[in-house]
């Protein structure tokens, strides 16, 4: 693979009341934005996206997740005698899955976690380029995703959790066969509480 692709998710905004209290149920919506790129092992495509998600943190270490996402993203590749090839990705994007969390302290101020779940993901794709391995293709895929990362509260209502995300897709190329997209990178994300 020619390039480690990136996910950045810039700042998630989550209402909850109280945040993070230990053995008491809560669940936190959240709205999140960031950039992204997506790689098809050849190219990597640079885009943006938004994404609104519900949280249930349902004991002291286990909470699910679900998560919808909308995304594009483009690149222009520089093909033969001066030639620009403009690649393209639209992705919807829906998670859903589990976080164990390991509180280092007698508040759960400091809480690593680990993270897997599934993706399904609508995509149109536009990789069309001299020796492209996918083309112009359209469909639903689905894969794995795991995150590790680590939660760090600042009182009952400030909230900081950056994180590492992998992600991977099988999609059906133009000519039919199958092909693995990836997505791997780093969110930093922000939670109020009220």
């Amino acid at each position: 693979m020619k390039k480690l692709v990136l996910v950045f998710l810039l700042a998630t905004f989550g209402f909850s009341a109280p945040l993070w209290a230990a053995y008491r149920s809560t669940t936190i919506t959240h709205l999140a934005f960031g950039s992204y790129q997506l790689s098809d092992g050849e190219h990597s495509l640079v885009g943006s996206r938004v994404a609104l998600g519900v949280k249930r943190l349902y004991d002291p270490h286990w909470a699910w997740f679900v998560t919808a996402a909308d995304g594009s993203a483009q690149e222009n590749f520089p093909g033969p005698n001066g030639s620009i090839y403009t690649l393209t990705a639209a992705t919807t994007t829906f998670t859903g899955g589990y976080e164990y969390r390991f509180a280092l302290d007698d508040r759960g101020d400091i809480e690593p976690f680990l993270g897997f779940g599934v993706n399904v993901i609508s995509y149109a794709l536009d990789y069309t380029y001299p020796g492209s391995s996918v083309g112009k293709t359209s469909g639903t895929g689905v894969g794995p995703v795991g995150e590790l990362g680590g939660r760090f509260a600042f009182g009952d209502s400030f909230t900081v959790i950056p994180a590492f995300q992998y992600t991977a897709i099988q999609v059906t190329t133009e000519s039919g066969s199958k092909k693995a997209l990836v997505s791997s990178g780093l969110y930093l994300g922000l939670v109020f509480s009220f």
